[in-house]
């Protein structure tokens, strides 16, 4: 079912002009929708993936922002001092119960905690550091944040974990090593820049677990987005147009497209979505003050689409790279593992190829698995060699029927792993 079906969205459209539904619609179900429990299924999955792979002690905690942190300490929200983390406070332990999304980041946490006993149980209190010291171990962190995060919050988080002094102490006296892991849910294209381009304390591990599309990045180039773009900014400005420094796209300007179906609509939508109009003449919003309807809590977030959500970034990705016969001829895509193939050859991230499939974190993994079975791809999403070469060659109109063969052999899954199925062009390569 599609959000602009529901009741509530059928009603919030109708206040439209006619000629103006048509782009209304388009933005109302341009809309990601997920469930609370997949969204800590996806973390949990991200973050046990850490824990397995070391043998380090870890502390796993929930991104909080700074005015929390600040009213755990019963400090003045005013107040521009950083307090600093494990010396003042244990990120862990702030459970606000207005801190909305934090607070299931915050059970992923201590699920973790405890299936992973005595491995990531640690505390960061002195008992823990001292074990660190005196021991073999190393130390590793695990900050978990979602759709809320902003640069500015992480960075906040990040430079409060760095003036630890009890951090300070394991790096300088102890010369122990420090890992810090930072799992995103739901990072915007204009959050991941800022991790990129940010200071030294955001240069971390980064995993984005999946990417929120926004109204940049929802509707293709040109007349969609154009129309898209003049809606959502003309009723906020028409409802406040005495307002500065905002164009009607949400905290940050961000323009998030992403609805967690049993949170509250996240403060980053257009204002056009969850902020209404201050005079009763001009329009009201579809998640007033961030309230998620009863009819919208109650849909069930729509299947995969395949081959992806974006059809025509795809197209344009697969005209440049000369992959349009090959596309083709596996059938656009229209299985989860071509079209994962399809989409590491054009170049996309592990997470904008969970988005763009609608894998979860952990659907995403059991299908590169049988990828990386046969050689054709890496554990970070990317294609081998074997991999690039296989795919080009197989769309080669000459190389169809061995081709034909090659589908056939993938679409067992991979069912006999030991007998592999190399085409003849790459038989041989290394």
């Amino acid at each position: 079912m599609k959000l602009s079906h529901t009741e509530s969205a059928l009603a919030w459209l109708k206040q439209f002009p006619a000629e103006e539904q048509i782009t209304a619609t388009l933005l109302v179900d341009a809309i990601q929708i997920t469930t609370t429990d997949q969204i800590k299924s996806d973390v949990e999955a991200a973050t046990q993936e850490i824990v397995e792979s070391s043998e380090n002690l870890f502390y796993v905690a929930p991104v909080v922002s700074m005015e929390d942190i600040r009213d755990h300490l019963n400090l003045d929200q005013h107040d521009p001092r950083i307090p600093a983390m494990f010396d003042e406070f244990r990120a862990h332990e702030i459970l606000n119960r207005d801190s909305g999304s934090e607070n299931y980041l915050a059970l992923v946490a201590r699920d973790i905690r405890r299936k992973f006993r005595p491995q990531a149980d640690v505390t960061g209190n002195a008992t823990d550091f001292q074990l660190v010291r005196t021991t073999e171990n190393q130390l590793g962190f695990i900050f978990i944040v979602d759709n809320s995060m902003s640069g500015k919050q992480v960075t906040d988080f990040m430079e409060s974990f760095w003036k630890s002094a009890a951090v300070d102490s394991l790096l300088k006296m102890h010369a122990k090593r420090v890992q810090v892991h930072l799992i995103c849910w739901g990072a915007t294209p204009e959050v991941i820049a800022k991790l990129d381009s940010g200071p030294e304390w955001l240069k971390v591990n980064r995993v984005i677990v999946a990417e929120v599309p926004t109204v940049a990045t929802a509707f293709p180039e040109g007349e969609a987005l154009n129309e898209v773009m003049r809606l959502v900014q003309k009723y906020p400005k028409t409802a406040n147009p005495d307002k500065k420094g905002k164009r009607g796209l949400g905290f940050g300007d961000a323009g998030a497209l992403f609805l967690p179906l049993g949170s509250s609509a996240p403060n980053n939508m257009p204002d056009l979505l969850i902020r209404g109009g201050k005079k009763s003449n001009t329009y009201y919003a579809l998640f007033p003050n961030r309230l998620i309807p009863s009819d919208v809590k109650a849909m069930t977030p729509d299947p995969s689409p395949l081959p992806v959500r974006n059809v025509q970034q795809f197209n344009e990705r697969l005209r440049a790279k000369r992959l349009v016969t090959a596309a083709k001829i596996c059938g656009n895509g229209k299985s989860k593992l071509w079209a994962m193939i399809l989409l590491m050859a054009l170049d996309y991230t592990p997470s904008q190829i969970r988005g763009e499939l609608g894998l979860s974190y952990p659907e995403s993994k059991k299908v590169l698995t049988k990828i990386v079975t046969v050689g054709w791809a890496t554990e970070a999403f990317t294609l081998t060699a074997e991999g690039n070469n296989g795919l080009r060659n197989f769309g080669r109109r000459e190389n169809y029927s061995e081709f034909r063969q090659g589908i056939r052999f993938m679409s067992k899954e991979f069912d006999e792993p030991k007998t592999v199925y190399y085409p003849k062009s790459v038989r041989g390569v290394k």
